[in-house]
């Protein structure tokens, strides 16, 4: 009666940012090339399926890691909703209750780029993890890989161009989830849990991810221009042990202790002495020049003179 539900025409976009991490930037053999270890890509996606009796749509986040230079490891979430047609609403009372209208998936994943460059990356992509039902449909399993490129467009930004397979297991309990029952004989709803295929397109924007930046060694100091003149004290210059300098023997300019000015001692109290005079007439002469020795003046005694009284 139904015809079974095939994916009629897909539109995916997908804007994937890829940066690398401060604690891990890319190290392999060619830190240029993109897909490197260290990139860090989270991902957005919209997907839009339309069938006769049904429109689905999809909306999905994720997000992949490069673990080393072109294997990545990823984790998406995504979540499909199915709006079936007025008329299959009218023929079977209670649809949307009977059966899942939305599957909500967890899916980690491996990717692997076989060539990495900027202007064409292959590489193939696997994934595998549950699937939940609405309206207390259960849970099942599914599985998703195909094959696709990155073709550069330049710069930075790249178009993802692939082809998608995906199925859902074990195929017995998914069928029973699609099973309506009602006043009629139980209808099989097909195409959900069969094997489906469809393009995988969408735009890539990867920044950094393999263009880590070394930290350039410090530069070394300039040379000393006076390195070749003469140096009392070099640096290398061993020092000279002073108890092996024989007695009596000088010490040497580079062992010979630096000596400062001798400590001033204390100035003597009182006058300075000053010798006796010596004896007879002070010798008769011009003055010579110059200050006069400091010291007490010399006393001279004089004869006492006649008495006027008494004449001769």
């Amino acid at each position: 009666m139904l015809r079974p539900l095939r994916l009629a025409s897909a539109c995916a976009l997908a804007i994937v940012l890829a940066t690398p991490s401060v604690a891990l930037a890319a190290r392999d053999g060619d830190p240029k090339r993109p897909w490197g270890r260290g990139t860090l890509m989270p991902t957005f996606g919209f997907g839009l399926g339309l069938g006769r009796d049904a429109t689905q749509i999809g909306l999905g986040v994720g997000v992949r890691y490069f673990v080393v230079g072109g294997l990545g490891v990823g984790l998406s979430l995504s979540d499909s909703i199915t709006i079936f047609s007025e008329s299959l609403k009218s023929e079977f009372p209670g649809l949307t209750k009977r059966i899942p209208t939305n599957t909500f998936r967890i899916t980690p994943s491996l990717q692997y780029v076989f060539y990495r460059s900027r202007w064409f990356s292959p590489y193939v992509h696997a994934g595998v993890g549950p699937s939940i039902f609405n309206n207390g449909r259960g849970v099942v399993g599914h599985w998703v890989a195909g094959p696709g490129a990155y073709i550069g467009i330049g710069g930075p930004v790249y178009l993802n161009v692939g082809v998608e397979f995906s199925s859902m297991f074990p195929s017995g309990k998914c069928n029973r989830a699609y099973r309506y029952s009602g006043d009629t004989p139980d209808v099989q709803f097909d195409g959900f849990c069969g094997f489906n295929w469809g393009p995988n397109l969408g735009i890539v924007v990867a920044f950094g991810g393999g263009r880590s930046k070394r930290r350039a060694a410090p530069a070394s100091p300039p040379p000393n221009p006076m390195r070749g003149a003469y140096d009392p004290f070099p640096d290398d210059a061993p020092l000279a042990d002073p108890s092996s300098v024989p007695a009596g023997e000088p010490h040497s300019p580079e062992s010979a202790p630096i000596e400062g000015p001798p400590p001033a001692g204390p100035t003597p109290a009182g006058p300075t002495p000053v010798g006796p005079m010596p004896e007879g007439p002070m010798p008769e002469g011009p003055t010579p020049e110059g200050p006069t020795p400091a010291g007490p003046t010399p006393a001279v005694e004089a004869s006492a003179p006649a008495d006027p009284g008494h004449g001769g």
